[in-house]
C-alpha cells in the first residue's frame, strides 16, 4: 500500500550535496522527523506500531518528477570585492565544503509505502501539519528548507488552520538571490530584537541604527542582570566600560544590576561563539560544557503565495516548549585572542523554578512600544521601517486575541 503527497519548495535548501543529482529533502531527514512527531502526537490508532528506536513500519521515497533545479552560491561579494555574507547563516566561513542553496521549482512527490494500513492513514491525517511546523536541512529554524503540501493535494489544509502569528512581506526581488536575501534580511532583524539587539555602526564606528534587546529588558523585570553585561564587565577594560556608560544613550544595559547572573540569551539557542570586533577578541563556549548546541525555540515557516512569481511571502512564527533540560545550566564562556584562551567566565542558565516560557516572553515583546523604544535617528533607518511593519501585524493579532 502507498500514500502519495505532493509538495512545494518555499524557500531553498542549504544543501552540502549541492553538486549531487537530486539534492533536496532527503528520505534519511524527512523520516526521523516525522516518526518523532507522530510519536508526539500520541495517536492511540498507531501507538503500538513504534520499534525499539521510535520508527514506524513505512519507507519513504522523494521523487523530484519534472521539477528544475536550481543551485547559487550562498555568499555574494560587493563592489569592493569583499565577501557578504548571508543573513543568519556564517557557516561556509570555516567549512571544508561549501554549502550551496538548492531549489527545486515544480511539485515535489513523496511516496510513503507500507504493509499497514492504519499507519499510512495516520501519516495522511498528520503530514500537512507535521510540514508546516518542519523544515530541513541547515539553519532551519530561521526559515530555510521550507517545504509544503501543494494546494491541490487531498491533504492539503490552509496554514491559517494552525494557530500562529505571522507576518507578510513583499521582497519586491528582481531575482532569487535578491528576494531571499530580503526575506531572510527581515527575518534576522526581527530575530535579533527579541535576542541580542542590533548595533550597525559605519566605517567610522558611528552608531546608524540602534535597537536594544528586548531580553534585556525581560531580564530587567526579572531582576536578573543581564549576560551581556556580564561578560563586558569581566572581558573588557575598566576603563573603555566606564566611558561607555558616560556615552551610551542607554547606559542602563551597562549599569543594571540584578540579584542573580544568568545566561539568559541562550534560552533562544546556544550560539557557540560570538565576535566582538570593536574589542579585538572572540567568546567561545568551553568544548567540554554540558551543552554544545540548543535549537532555538523560535522557528520560522515561510510560505510564498502559489504565483511562482510573487515576491510575497506569509511567514509564521512557530513557538516551541522549552525543554527543562536546559535550564541551570553551567557554561564556561573563553575570551579568546588568535586562538589563545585569555580569560573564562562561568555564567549559568535560569534555574526551573524562574522558568523561562517562551510564550510569556513573546507576549512580552509585543507590548513593547518600539517607537520609544529607539531614537531618532534610527527610526529614520531603512531597518526600522522593516521592524516596524512586522511587529505592528504581530500586534494587531496579538489584539485580535485578547479580543476573542
Amino acid at each position: 500500500m502507498e500514500l502519495t503527497v505532493k509538495i512545494i519548495q518555499h524557500t531553498p535548501i542549504i544543501h552540502f550535496q549541492w553538486d549531487q543529482t537530486g539534492a533536496t529533502l532527503r528520505a534519511t531527514e524527512l523520516k526521523p522527523k516525522l516518526d518523532k512527531f507522530l510519536n508526539e502526537k500520541n495517536d492511540p490508532s498507531i501507538e503500538k506500531y513504534f520499534g525499539q528506536k521510535g520508527n514506524l513500519p513505512y519507507k519513504v521515497r522523494v521523487n523530484l518528477g519534472d521539477c528544475n533545479k536550481e543551485v547559487w552560491d550562498i555568499e555574494e561579494t560587493d563592489n569592493r570585492g569583499r565577501d557578504r555574507p548571508f543573513p543568519t547563516y556564517f557557516g561556509n566561513i570555516k567549512a571544508e565544503k561549501v554549502k550551496k542553496f538548492v531549489f527545486y521549482d515544480g511539485i515535489i512527490t513523496i511516496k510513503f509505502l507500507s504493509f499497514n494500513e492504519k499507519v499510512l492513514n495516520a501519516i495522511s491525517e498528520h503530514i500537512t501539519e507535521f510540514f508546516f511546523k518542519t523544515n530541513f536541512g541547515t539553519r532551519q529554524s530561521k526559515g530555510f528548507g521550507s517545504f509544503y503540501i501543494d494546494s491541490s493535494d487531498s491533504c492539503y489544509k490552509s496554514p491559517s488552520k494552525f494557530e500562529n502569528y505571522h507576518f507578510t512581506l513583499d521582497t519586491r526581488g528582481t531575482n532569487p538571490h535578491r528576494k531571499y536575501r530580503e526575506l531572510f534580511e527581515s527575518i534576522d532583524l526581527f530575530y535579533r530584537t527579541l535576542r541580542s539587539g542590533i548595533n550597525i555602526k559605519d566605517r567610522d564606528g558611528n552608531t546608524l541604527f540602534y535597537f536594544k534587546p528586548i531580553m534585556f529588558l525581560y531580564a530587567k523585570e526579572k531582576g536578573w542582570t543581564w549576560d551581556k553585561k556580564a561578560m563586558k564587565s569581566k572581558f573588557v577594560d575598566p576603563k573603555t566600560l566606564d566611558y561607555q556608560r558616560k556615552t551610551h544613550n542607554n547606559s542602563d544595559i551597562l549599569t543594571f544590576s540584578g540579584r542573580n547572573e544568568y545566561l539568559v540569551r541562550d534560552l533562544l539557542g546556544v550560539a557557540p561563539s560570538q565576535v566582538y570586533k570593536s574589542y579585538y577578541f572572540s567568546l567561545q563556549y568551553d568544548e567540554k560544557n554540558e551543552i554544545e548546541r540548543f535549537k532555538s525555540p523560535i522557528t520560522f515557516k515561510t510560505i510564498q503565495l502559489d504565483d511562482k512569481d510573487s515576491t510575497t511571502f506569509t511567514v509564521y512564527i512557530i513557538l516551541n516548549s522549552i525543554p527543562e533540560g536546559i535550564f541551570y545550566k553551567e557554561f564556561k564562556i573563553n575570551k579568546v585572542v588568535e586562538k589563545k584562551i585569555l580569560d573564562t567566565l562561568t555564567l549559568t542558565t535560569p534555574p526551573l523554578k524562574e522558568r523561562f516560557n517562551i510564550e510569556d516572553y513573546f507576549n512580552f515583546v509585543l507590548n513593547i512600544d518600539i517607537y520609544k523604544h529607539v531614537d531618532e535617528e534610527s527610526r529614520e533607518n531603512w531597518r526600522f521601517r522593516i521592524i516596524k511593519n512586522i511587529y505592528s501585524q504581530l500586534k494587531t493579532q496579538l489584539t485580535q486575541r485578547r479580543d476573542e
